[in-house]
């Protein structure tokens, strides 16, 4: 797969250049290419956005297309619903969502990913989701058990 990140406004769909809008939403979105050929089934796709401040001296910031977060304090936020949301458009996988524009500092740079897996990788399912007694830490994408955010 190769992947192709993109930020636009929220409502005018003005491509923004990778460029996060602060004080109001950006539209984060990601654009997946099977380089085997179309992707014609999403369903057993999953995938997370994130966003940290760049060089890594923050919290990392995630929202899922499998699980729900902690929607609160997150830094991304759903279009609709709980999750990311994925489409499929024109044989490629679509993953977007906004990144709260009022809860960025001004004048801190951020670094935002992306990552997906799918059922041509033995790792068809996400990974068990492993929380504390008071939900304060899980298992996150990559196996490690961190705080939740």
């Amino acid at each position: 797969f190769t992947q192709v990140i993109e930020t636009f406004h929220p409502t005018t769909l003005a491509n923004l250049g990778g460029a996060i809008l602060v004080g109001e939403d950006t539209l984060f979105k990601t654009t997946w290419t099977d380089t085997w050929g179309a992707i014609t089934d999403i369903t057993d796709f999953w995938g997370i956005h994130r966003i940290e401040e760049s060089g890594g001296v923050g919290n990392i910031y995630e929202i899922s297309s499998y699980e729900t977060n902690e929607l609160t304090n997150n830094l991304l936020k759903p279009i609709s619903g709980d999750y990311l949301t994925k489409t499929l458009t024109a044989g490629k996988l679509v993953t977007t969502c906004l990144i709260d524009g009022t809860k960025l500092t001004n004048g801190v740079n951020y670094d935002i990913s992306a990552r997906m897996d799918s059922p041509r990788n033995p790792k068809v399912s996400p990974p068990n989701v492993r929380v504390d007694i008071n939900g304060n830490y899980r298992t996150d994408i990559n196996g490690n058990y961190r705080q939740v955010i």
